[in-house]
């Protein structure tokens, strides 16, 4: 799902920050720099449109959407008493109001955008729990709405519901989209107090996201809401998570912006809400967006100061300006070097992503078959898997959950690694800065693929009294012997049967007993293979998603790291080349050229200084 915002640049950006890159831009192109003029440009639209991506998650029917509706103050997702949200749903700022389905159709290589309209954007949007299997190739829907908070640079993300936490199939995916994300909202009524899957879903995502927010949604059709309140804070502390409760009642909100009744508004506790969403989260990502642009600008101030200085150096010292130009040529020799595809930092992340690659299969492949022998273990020791079934059901999605974000962590922390050893050769083989790149700013959201429906294994049962009567009918052919020994008497003129009645009973019922006891174990044996086999083809549809999410998550971090790389190599190329040709120039410079342009270099290192202090 495309995560791009759209958002006034003044609303999101420092103007101080801004007023720093336009200026360098300007210094950039006063000495030629364009590459660097490039970048800066890149910077700034990216500074200009920074956004913070706000998911919000609970299980079904907690208000999500309403929750949404009642911060935007309009009908931005669809609500419904019965129905509830089936795929994920983005809010951003638009001048007008449009709608976008994402779809993933069979075979296609990307998912494809479709406009429709906001009415049908609702209808895409709900359903039932189980329409979230039959809409699997629906990878999302966008909703573009003017609003005043969302043009601050806020972005939400509408979740469908994860109901009995890691247990829920979709909990990794879910999950995915809160580690893509720079803040959660967790949604709980007021109708009790957090459940254990709550709690420990909520741990979970709050490892893996750095700011988290909880809401206690109905204050107003539940009385005892207070209490429950009181018991969520208590839930959080104990849970070592650190995040505020904001108990909010949409219905209140409405009315009091309807009736222009601001006390009925503050009371819903929506404006303390929204305050937090602006001040905390919102300003949250500014400032990161705001660090990121300050590095970027200052990096570019010292490369074009380097020009100067070098000739600077050149013309004060002339008897040393050929031992400076000897280095400068080796210098700008290097720097060429380290643009080619023979360069270390290459070798290096070359051979890293071929090493990253076989860990993290050999990490997937041990992680699925330790999830298939635990659920076949758990399946054999399970004395009615068809009765029992949702409960296996249950704990093997739990597991797997387990398993994928362990994965998934492994796979993140083994690109962080990769890339600061690049960072590490890169700064060996050139005097630039090493510091590790922020690789998740230049990757798409991992966002993984929708979770496979579990398979229903179709147990195939019978009553005890279909049981007892395969049992009496193989206890009646136990008898047919005896029957005949009664039949030849009879034909010999001897009366048998007042002898061999009570026997013929008697072994009927202990066949008939055998028979029963040998169908149970038939129909155990037979319900736990179905079992296995469902949870086995549940198992492999998820880590077959699994693996492909997994190989484009290796490839966009090897590209952005190959992106990074190249492009800083390139302006230290172009860095050493332009020195060489300055300091090349001050050596046919006659006396008076000299002190002239050495007074004209002051002047050009001065206002540089000067610009790199007014912005600190």
């Amino acid at each position: 799902m495309s995560t791009a915002a759209a958002g006034p640049p003044a609303a999101s950006a420092s103007p101080a920050v801004l007023s720093l890159l336009d200026a360098v831009i300007l210094e950039a192109g006063r000495h030629g720099r364009a590459d660097l003029q490039a970048r800066l440009a890149h910077e700034r639209e990216r500074l200009a449109a920074a956004s913070c991506r706000v998911v919000v998650v609970g299980e079904f029917k907690k208000g999500k959407s309403e929750l949404v509706n009642a911060l935007l103050d309009m009908r931005a997702c669809a609500a419904d008493p019965v129905e509830t949200t089936v795929v994920p749903t983005l809010i951003r700022h638009a001048t007008s109001s449009t709608a976008t389905a994402i779809t993933e159709p069979d075979g296609a290589a990307s998912p494809a955008r479709t406009r429709i309209s906001l009415a049908e954007a609702h209808r895409l949007m709900l359903g039932t729990p189980e329409d979230i299997v039959d809409r699997t190739a629906i990878r999302g829907v966008e909703i573009g709405v003017p609003c005043d908070i969302l043009a601050a640079g806020l972005t939400l993300i509408d979740t469908p519901g994860v109901n009995g936490g890691l247990a829920d199939a979709r909990a990794a995916v879910t999950l995915q989209t809160v580690a893509d994300a720079d803040a959660l909202v967790f949604v709980s009524d007021a109708s009790q107090e957090y459940s254990a899957p709550e709690l420990e879903f909520l741990r979970r995502a709050a490892q893996i996201c750095p700011v988290v927010v909880c809401a206690l949604t109905k204050i107003d059709f539940y009385p005892q809401w207070r209490n429950i309140l009181d018991l969520d804070r208590g839930h959080l502390r104990r849970a070592g998570i650190d995040a505020p409760v904001f108990p909010l009642s949409a219905p209140l909100r409405h009315h009091g912006l309807r009736a222009a009744l601001p006390e009925i508004d503050t009371e819903s506790g929506y404006p303390a809400f929204a305050v937090h969403i602006r001040s905390e989260l919102v300003e949250h990502c500014r400032e990161r967006a705001r660090r990121d642009a300050d590095e970027g600008a200052r990096d570019s101030l010292a490369q074009i100061m380097a020009e100067p200085l070098a000739e600077r150096a050149a013309l004060d010292d002339p008897a040393t300006t050929r031992a400076l130009l000897s280095q400068l040529r080796a210098a700008e020799a290097h720097a060429q070097t380290m643009t080619s595809a023979t360069a270390r930092w290459q070798r290096t992340l070359r051979e890293g992503s071929t090493r990253m690659q076989r860990r993290v299969a050999d990490d997937l492949s041990q992680r699925l078959r330790a999830v298939e022998d635990e659920f076949r273990k758990s399946v054999e020791i399970n004395d009615d898997p068809a009765r029992t079934w949702d409960e296996l059901y249950a704990g093997l999605c739990e597991q797997n959950n387990r398993a994928l974000m362990a994965h998934r962590d492994m796979l993140e922390a083994e690109g962080v690694a990769l890339a600061r050893r690049v960072a590490a050769v890169f700064q060996v083989d050139e005097t630039a800065s090493g510091a590790v790149p922020d690789i998740s700013a230049m990757l798409p959201p991992a966002c993984g693929q929708p979770a496979p429906d579990g398979l229903d294994p179709q147990f195939r049962t019978y009553g005890r009294g279909a049981l007892w009567s395969n049992a009496l009918r193989s206890g009646a052919i136990s008898m047919m012997p005896i029957h005949l020994v009664s039949a030849f008497g009879a034909l010999a003129g001897l009366s048998l049967a007042p002898l061999l009645a009570p026997a013929g009973g008697a072994v009927m019922l202990v066949v008939a007993h055998r028979t029963l006891r040998a169908s149970r174990e038939s129909q155990l044996s037979a319900q736990r293979a179905q079992a296995r086999r469902a949870g086995e083809n549940y198992l492999q549809k998820s880590w077959s998603l699994e693996y492909e999410h997994s190989k484009r998550r290796q490839q966009d971090i090897d590209q952005a790291l190959v992106n990074i790389f190249t492009d800083r190599a390139a302006e230290l190329a172009t860095s050493a080349r332009r020195n060489l040709t300055s300091v090349a120039r001050s050596i046919k410079a006659t006396d008076a050229e000299r002190r002239a342009r050495i007074a004209a270099l002051d002047a050009e290192i001065s206002r540089i200084r000067t610009l790199a202090e007014r912005y600190r």
